[in-house]
């Protein structure tokens, strides 16, 4: 990737989510983005979507007028409801699959036009719950707000939730509408053709480049964020089945960026104040899924010595990790850790 691609999806990667989302948002409302969805060649379109494998969207829209109700993430909600007097009524009446099917998963970006035929509502009942989609889009933190504190006293974004697809495998439900949809599938082929035939004026066609810039940019942040999350699954699998932190596995952000062909800078910009809920239903920040051989030697040292029945040493400790956790520690790294995480040493731990 050239230095100026890499700086430019750098930016876009470090975007808090609001701000991602509100920069879609831009994207999708201006003429150029309208005028290419809309565009048909011999019936075949210049842009799609396409969801990413596995992937789905968290909120339960069937359930939406209760979430909001109940939410506390600080969001006006009464004012996003009073400013779209009936919606949740528009929704519902039009069923959930059918909303899901043309307002969040259609691959095919019909127009509203097209949508309305097919729901078989009035084009206006279209554009209110499109307009809606977008600002609850942009504030779609309302219903995933995160407890975590980042440092600097920032906030984290909940940004997925991880859940068992019953078959031995996980799902990734996204909270962000957006996000759920996928990515954009950009026709080149068929564009330059028609470029070619003269089909786009020297103005349209230079606003089509300045877009198509735009929504790949939107796409490698998009494919960036699935991909991290997607191998710290594959990666901490363990961990994901059963919850218990003494089976997560060594990996670096470095680890993770050659697993998954991106800058390391990209991951640390991807996992910074962004967390995920696991299926036993705790969130945890994705940093937490790479720790160090370092961290998870502490971990299990915590937890064998909050339960020993009596003060064990080093030596023993160290026996102990060999043949539990096949983890073979030089009694001073023991001695190491043990000092890191402020328990002293067996021969104080038998005077108190």
């Amino acid at each position: 990737m050239k230095l100026a691609a890499r700086i430019h999806l750098g930016t876009v990667m470090g975007l808090p989510e609001r701000a991602f989302s509100a920069f879609v948002t831009d994207v999708e409302q201006s003429p150029a983005f309208k005028h290419l969805v809309s565009f048909r060649h011999n019936s075949q379109k210049l842009l799609t979507w396409r969801r990413f494998s596995g992937t789905s969207l968290a909120c339960s829209f069937a359930g939406l007028n209760e979430n909001l109700n109940h939410d506390k993430s600080g969001f006006d909600i009464e004012t996003l409801l009073h400013s779209r007097p009936g919606i949740i009524e528009l929704i519902l009446s039009i069923g959930r699959e059918n909303f899901e099917k043309w307002f969040l998963y259609d691959e095919e970006a019909r127009t509203p036009e097209e949508v309305a035929a097919l729901c078989d509502v009035p084009l206006e009942t279209v554009e209110k719950i499109n307009e809606f989609v977008n600002e609850i889009d942009i504030y779609d933190q309302f219903h995933a707000s995160s407890k975590l504190v980042a440092s600097g006293a920032g906030n984290y974004y909940k940004i997925a939730a991880i859940e068992h697809d019953g078959a031995g495998g996980f799902n990734i439900r996204f909270y962000s509408p957006r996000f759920a949809r996928g990515k954009y599938i950009i026709h080149y082929d068929l564009i330059n053709e028609l470029k070619k035939q003269g089909c786009f004026t020297g103005g349209e066609w230079k606003n089509i480049g300045r877009l198509i810039n735009k929504l790949e940019l939107i796409n490698s942040r998009k494919t960036t964020m699935y991909r991290i999350i997607y191998a710290l699954i594959n990666k901490q699998r363990e961990y994901f089945l059963s919850g218990d932190e003494k089976r997560l596995a060594a990996f670096t952000q470095r680890e993770l960026a050659r697993d998954i062909g991106v800058d390391a800078s990209l991951v640390c910009r991807g996992i910074c104040s962004r967390s995920i809920e696991t299926p036993q239903h705790v969130e945890k920040p994705l940093h937490f899924f790479l720790p160090s051989l370092k961290d998870i030697r502490k971990n299990i040292l915590r937890e064998l010595m909050a339960h020993e029945e009596r003060p064990l040493s080093d030596s023993e400790i160290r026996n102990i990790l060999k043949q539990r956790f096949h983890s073979d520690i030089s009694r001073r790294s023991i001695a190491c850790c043990r000092a890191e995480l402020g328990i002293e040493s067996s021969q104080k731990r038998k005077t108190r």
